[in-house]
């Protein structure tokens, strides 16, 4: 078979500061350590929206936001978009989904053969805000802080289905017939902030660090950020506890996470696929976490559009890329590595095989925009 095969990771809420992989003193990522030892790291790479579906749509059709159109939660990917899934399958791939991709509307899937389990996001009731009526007041505090500590959510259920349905797909001897991507959709670290009790007391209560600026002056915050204070609930003084709770059980989610992708590699590598088996590490956006007073996302400070970017091509040299790079080259860095003309398409990102071949760094762009 001489078509690479694709592992696509996509995690909902992590920042890249929070792996280890990342340089975090704290956090246990050991798996996603492995994937910075044998593969490349991307410590500059923002997601181009960070909020779930405009981020999940980019990093589909490899296109800007405003090209897309989709700004917040509640609108679909055009029916007449072309998707990276679509140009594999067209390409002779088998192409499925297995978990979180937020695909809402009559077409959830977008190119992918089928989702091998589910996506709980899209089952859930969207908040539709009325922007022209102006930013209303939260009715009352967040509740996830409130509620943070060890134990287990629809989430974590989800994540451990997302995590069997892949592995019995890779341990499937069908896999070596035909090429396929399999790309998994993993719901943590997004809140809720509950995780099972061993992954919490691993941080809980004095294995963590406290937001540097959790108590600045948040009258002197932008605009935006008020904004965001004011709708979610977030203007509210949690104790100490609370906080160390919360994160704690977002530290330990990272660390849940990480097992999962450990186990989907230990897969590749039990089932002789890891020697042609591209594998992709990413996240659609991280969380603030505390920093400046915010949690969730929709900022821009890097807490919440700085995410992870690991790429591992067999018999390519490990290394660490700086210059910044977006979830938008993902489109195209697939394309190239299936050996498909990346002239029949229309997208906005660039091709990082180059760069992963021989680690330089020039013909990158000096910037990236979310």
């Amino acid at each position: 078979m001489n078509q690479k095969n694709f592992l696509i990771i996509m995690s909902d809420e992590h920042s890249a500061k929070f792996s280890s992989a990342y340089g975090h003193p704290i956090i246990k990522t050991p798996n996603m350590d492995k994937l910075s030892s044998i593969g490349t790291t991307f410590t500059n790479n923002y997601c181009n929206s960070p909020l779930c579906v405009p981020s999940r749509a980019s990093f589909m059709t490899g296109q800007y936001v405003s090209k897309n159109e989709i700004w917040d939660n509640t609108k679909a990917i055009p029916s007449d978009k072309i998707t990276w899934p679509y140009i594999l399958r067209d390409n002779g791939y088998e192409v499925v989904l297995s978990g979180k991709m937020h695909l809402i509307g009559q077409d959830n899937l977008h190119g992918f053969e089928k989702n091998l389990s589910y996506d709980p996001h899209i089952a859930e009731p969207l908040d539709h805000y009325r922007w022209d009526e102006g930013i209303s007041n939260a009715s009352k505090p967040w509740n996830h802080i409130d509620e943070a500590g060890p134990g287990s959510s629809p989430m974590i259920d989800a994540d451990n289905e997302i995590e069997k349905t892949s592995i019995n797909f890779l341990s499937d001897k069908n896999r070596h017939k035909n090429p396929f991507a399999l790309c998994v959709g993993f719901i943590a670290p997004h809140f809720p902030f509950k995780v099972p009790k061993k992954y919490f007391e691993k941080y809980f209560p004095d294995n963590i660090n406290m937001p540097e600026h959790l108590s600045d002056d948040h009258t002197k915050l932008g605009s935006h950020s008020k904004r965001l204070r004011k709708m979610f609930g977030l203007d509210h003084n949690w104790d100490e506890i609370q906080i160390r709770k919360s994160i704690a059980a977002y530290y330990g989610l990272c660390t849940f996470l990480d097992e999962k992708i450990g186990n989907l590699v230990n897969a590749l590598e039990k089932n002789n696929l890891i020697d042609n088996t591209i594998i992709i590490y990413t996240s659609d956006h991280g969380d603030m976490l505390g920093e400046h007073g915010l949690w969730r996302k929709m900022s821009f400070y890097d807490e919440s559009a700085k995410v992870p970017l690991q790429i591992v091509i067999p018999n390519f040299i490990p290394k660490i890329i700086d210059k910044p790079v977006s979830n938008l080259d993902i489109f195209p860095t697939i394309l190239d590595a299936a050996n498909i003309d990346l002239s029949n398409y229309d997208y906005d990102g660039q091709s990082l095989l180059n760069c992963l071949k021989n680690g330089d760094d020039n013909s990158l762009e000096d910037f990236v925009i979310s």
